[in-house]
């Protein structure tokens, strides 16, 4: 499948890359909670020769991850689909299954603050420490108990896809509304527990993930004019390899910049874990939302709200170095 030139959702290259995995793998099943033309698994239930394995549990988010269990059970790959933020509904449901080994992916789209107009209450926040946990221990395959999956662009959505189908156990892909444009094409090959280096600097490493990577680099360019030279990584996967980021952050005189348009505890808290057991000298600095919310009328505007604006991220990161955004 060719993804489609200029800006694209990644949740739409979520659904065209379920489509493609239901036609290579019969074991491929879709699993919706009456979402499935914003979560873009309609294109997997409206394809003629997929129909008959997407299943529509309506507005009923638990009994869908108990169907993705039984559909696990008997050896099938269950991708369960809604809005990140009403993942939380079956919370309870989600963490039996990981503890009965199933082998469920979970598919969060709208997520973060990028909605925007539509709210706090449609927001999820709160989801990728929650996830994140599972993937501090081990399940009964050996692998993570969970991994936590944040793809920038349609191509890396795309990939992260694949690369679940091809993983035996859990792993949650969280998609996000506005399109964006295109960061990596098919050369790029995304893996769980992978990372890709976008911006090679020696001052400081800026981390982010998801739709925060595009704001990152546009304040690569702000803090390229005040003469700091920025590195700037996709840690598109938690866990990831530690020893290759705290690498990264050596390189970078140990100056870490972690930004995230959640709430903390999530990515920010992972590279700090990481920094901390290597027992050597880093400084981290975490950037993330740190109030509820409003409702604005663009995710620019709301970026700005929660001081997670291009500039804001700029200002910081040089703030890290003791270099001030008006020198």
């Amino acid at each position: 499948t060719v993804l489609q030139s200029g800006k694209m959702a990644t949740r739409k290259a979520y659904g065209i890359a379920l489509r493609a995995l239901g036609h290579s793998n019969k074991n491929v099943w879709a699993v919706d909670a009456d979402v499935s033309n914003s979560t873009f698994s309609n294109v997997f239930g409206n394809d003629e020769e997929l129909a008959d394995r997407f299943v529509e549990c309506k507005i009923a988010e638990q009994n869908m991850y108990s169907v993705g269990v039984g559909l696990s059970a008997a050896g099938k790959i269950p991708f369960c689909s809604t809005f990140s933020k009403f993942i939380t509904r079956g919370y309870d449901q989600i963490e039996m299954a990981i503890n009965s080994g199933a082998n469920i992916k979970i598919v969060g789209s709208h997520s973060g603050i990028s909605l925007a107009a539509d709210g706090p209450s449609q927001m999820s926040l709160p989801d990728i420490a929650w996830f994140r946990s599972f993937g501090t221990m081990t399940d009964h395959h050996g692998n993570p108990g969970c991994y936590v999956l944040q793809p920038a662009d349609a191509w890396a959505a795309y990939g992260l896809t694949v690369a679940m189908a091809e993983s035996t156990g859990c792993s949650y892909l969280r998609t996000f509304r506005p399109e964006v444009e295109m960061i990596y094409d098919e050369s790029t090959t995304f893996e769980l527990g992978g990372m890709e280096v976008l911006t090679q600097g020696r001052d400081v490493l800026i981390v982010s993930a998801g739709y925060m990577i595009h704001e990152c680099n546009k304040a690569i360019e702000e803090l390229d004019r005040l003469g700091v030279d920025a590195t700037l990584l996709d840690l598109y996967s938690l866990p990831f390899d530690e020893d290759r980021l705290l690498d990264l952050a050596n390189e970078n005189n140990g100056n870490v910049y972690v930004v995230e348009d959640n709430y903390g505890g999530s990515l920010g808290s992972a590279v700090a874990d990481a920094c901390a057991a290597s027992g050597d000298a880093f400084t981290v600095e975490q950037l993330h939302v740190r109030r509820i919310p409003k409702s604005t009328r663009s995710p620019e505007s709301i970026l700005r709200m929660c001081g997670l604006h291009y500039t804001d991220i700029a200002k910081g990161a040089a703030s890290l170095l003791g270099v001030h955004a008006n020198s």
